[in-house]
């Protein structure tokens, strides 16, 4: 983008001569394209990945220095940007997040905060998005829908116990705007209050976060029949395991277990700097073990919701096993600091485990799966 805007405004061709060096760098170190997961292990909707071919013919594009046919039109040019930060068109409704001032310089805490959802009647939430205010300083956002009959306690923490209650997006970076699939959705009542946690970083500057969430609903008359459930295979500090000094592969495990027949939509890995990659694996209840994804290249950068093509039918019983690696190597260019045995920790400098996977139980009527 910034390729073509004000002074500095260059063509398709004379940017392409001149990042060269860093396009043959990403392509051949595997550091882009950013979503780093096993093509051979499952279909998603959004790999994020190039094959082999495609790859071969960039190199070879930009080694023969990025020609293009005189009368050929530059792609730049007709690059045409949108007039909304709304993906889905004007929102229903807007929540905006008290503003945060955020100093220069410093460690912050976690912020709690709560945002009351000014509905006057239940409404079933088709989709949603969360636009930072200030992206160069917001880490990540949690949140959790609080009822009128529920007491607020600040975690912000989604249990996804309820299968009726709506989810609202947060904010991880590299997340996309959140719909919900075809008649499929969560129930919003009159009187519900949003409980936000805020996770700020310094970037040398002072600032003000000035974040929005938009909601889209359905019609009152057309309310979905379908519920979307999310789950985290996470690790605590009860049962997490300081990884080692220097260790460039310190591998943590854990599961959730499926008590009925259900359908998996999506994955969802969450580690920081020292995450190198995560898998998901089913064990079906005849001992049987299937790879559902391999997320190869975990990158911090971009936490991806990989979502199936195809939604995966498995049986009662099954327990999804979320499996990830750290590298606390100092060939981890991203590391901190290898010499410490790292802790669970809420700041980016320690490290998390979060192996997040949605689905749908299997008695619900529509599915996209192929025949069903």
């Amino acid at each position: 983008r910034e390729g073509g805007i004000g002074p500095f405004a260059m063509d398709s061709h004379t940017m392409a001569q001149g990042w060269a060096p860093m396009i043959r760098e990403v392509l051949m170190t595997k550091r882009m394209p950013p979503g780093q997961i096993d093509p051979h292990v499952g279909e998603f909707e959004n790999t994020y990945t190039l094959d082999v071919e495609d790859e071969r013919k960039i190199l070879a594009w930009v080694d023969a220095g990025a020609p293009r046919q005189a009368d050929e039109p530059d792609p730049l040019a007709e690059l045409t940007w949108p007039e909304t930060d709304w993906a889905f068109g004007e929102p229903d409704m807007i929540l905006n997040v008290p503003p945060q001032e955020i100093p220069a310089t410093g460690v912050l805490d976690y912020i709690h905060t709560a945002v009351p959802i000014p509905l006057e009647e239940d409404r079933w939430l088709k989709a949603s998005q969360y636009v930072a205010g200030d992206r160069t300083v917001l880490h990540h956002t949690l949140n959790a829908v609080v009822g009128p009959d529920e007491q607020l306690d600040g975690s912000a923490f989604i249990d996804g116990k309820d299968p009726n209650k709506a989810r609202i997006q947060a904010y991880i970076p590299g997340a996309q705007p959140e719909m919900a699939e075809p008649n499929t959705g969560g129930l919003l009542e009159a009187g519900s209050t949003l409980a936000l946690q805020l996770h700020y970083t310094t970037n040398g500057r002072e600032t003000v976060d000035e974040s929005r969430i938009g909601l889209w609903f359905y019609d009152e008359d057309n309310p979905p029949e379908e519920r979307m459930m999310q789950v985290c295979a996470c690790i605590f500090t009860p049962t997490w395991e300081n990884i080692p000094p220097y260790d460039p592969n310190f591998v943590q495990s854990t599961s959730i277990t499926l008590d009925r027949d259900a359908y998996l939509y999506s994955f969802l890995p969450h580690m920081h700097f020292r995450g190198k990659w995560m898998r998901f694996e089913a064990h079906y209840p005849d001992g049987s073990v299937e790879e559902l994804i391999n997320i190869a290249s975990y990158n911090y950068n971009w936490q991806m919701d990989y979502q199936l093509k195809d939604p995966k039918f498995v049986p009662a019983g099954t327990e999804v096993v979320a499996t990830g690696a750290f590298d606390n190597s100092e060939q981890n260019l991203n590391n901190p600091d290898p010499s410490r045995s790292v802790p669970w920790g809420q700041q980016s400098w320690d490290e998390m485990f979060f192996g997040a996977f949605s689905w749908k139980w299997a008695d619900q009527s529509v599915h996209r799966a192929t025949g069903d």
